[in-house]
């Protein structure tokens, strides 16, 4: 599926697993090579709905510290429609 068709997509907001929902979990755990300065997005799909990938990463290419970045993500969000819940959460690699 494209990232077009995904936006398109009857399926779009199936979830698949939830917390809460079962006494036991199963979590997805993967390892990543990070090097110093990368910088990791956990989102909802409240911000990736209304903003475009483009969007995103012109937002957090800012020299600011990562909340007021966070808080710009959300704020761009709402503008444009903010029509779902909106949560995001930058990590970035540090020596």
């Amino acid at each position: 599926m494209t990232p077009a068709e995904a936006r398109r997509s009857p399926l779009r907001n199936v979830i698949t697993r939830a917390l809460g929902t079962e006494s036991r979990i199963t979590a997805d755990v993967f390892e990543l090579e990070a090097e110093f300065g990368d910088l990791f997005l956990l989102c909802s799909d409240g911000l990736t709905h209304e903003l475009t990938d483009a969007q995103i990463e012109h937002l957090i290419d800012a020299d600011l510290p990562l909340d007021e970045l966070c808080s710009g993500l959300v704020e761009a969000a709402k503008k444009a429609g903010g029509s779902d819940n909106i949560t995001c959460l930058l990590v970035r690699a540090e020596g």
